[in-house]
């Protein structure tokens, strides 16, 4: 049986991150699986690329390129305003003012908020015990988002393995922008199409997702000798080196 630890640490601008450790209840050395929360789906990739300490990746619906989701995201009569946010929270920053803060989910196009989609407001709005997550984010962490393009580098993961877990119906992360970054990622890589949206991994079809990230640890932390074995006499074969594609 694993034991659960409370865990946490500070960060920048005092904040406080918290977590659970997972200690396996059998003796000796063990694999370990880091696991984040959303808004972090690109940095699996980013350190997979940056980080060879790491052994296996796995990205659930991940940020492929802000600037392109932004373009979707937000309508152009908005920008304008958008804009105008990020400069006022710039100059208070600047004059040593508490960062300013939005809404994450509202369907309020009067309101400044990340999300206005149908699927984002239920899931992020269901009803959650007191202290657990609060609708509301700092401005900054959306312009930081805007920015961010983890898809440039997908082709740097490799060696490294590469499960992509994908929502045939995702328009946060949006499906195609991820599609199109697996055609760019380097072998060892693995694709994992499944129905539904951007939450979807999360709910109804939370059991296919899990399963596929199980396998893939499996495959990758648990017998990675015996897996190098076995690409180096595929390689040694000539022999196309195939990505497995599961569909639903």
């Amino acid at each position: 049986m694993a034991e659960r630890r409370n865990i946490e640490f500070g960060v920048e601008g005092g904040v406080t991150l918290r977590g659970w450790l997972f200690i396996p209840g059998a003796k000796g050395p063990a694999p370990a699986i880091t696991m984040a929360h959303g808004y972090a789906g690109g940095h699996p990739i980013v350190l997979g690329a940056t980080d060879r300490r790491l052994k296996a990746v796995v990205a659930q619906v991940p940020t492929i390129s802000g600037f392109e989701q932004g373009l979707r995201r937000v309508a152009p009569d908005g920008i304008a305003g958008l804009e105008r946010a990020f400069a006022e929270d710039d100059r208070g920053q600047l004059r040593g003012e508490p960062l300013r803060r939005q809404l994450v989910v509202s369907d309020d196009l009067a309101i400044l908020a990340s999300y206005r989609s149908k699927d984002a407001i239920d899931f992020c709005l269901q009803p959650t015990p007191p202290g657990i997550w609060e609708n509301s984010a700092t401005i900054r962490s959306t312009r930081a988002a805007r920015m961010y393009e983890p898809g440039i580098w997908v082709p740097r993961v490799s060696p490294t393995p590469l499960l992509l877990v994908v929502a045939l119906s995702d328009t946060m992360t949006v499906t195609d922008l991820t599609l199109a970054a697996y055609e760019r990622a380097l072998e060892p890589k693995k694709l994992q199409l499944i129905s539904g949206g951007h939450f979807a991994p999360y709910l109804d079809q939370f059991p296919l997702a899990a399963a596929a990230a199980t396998e893939w640890f499996s495959e990758h932390l648990l017998n990675p000798g015996a897996r190098r074995v076995t690409e180096i006499a595929t390689q040694n074969a000539s022999a196309p080196a195939n990505s497995d594609i599961a569909n639903v």
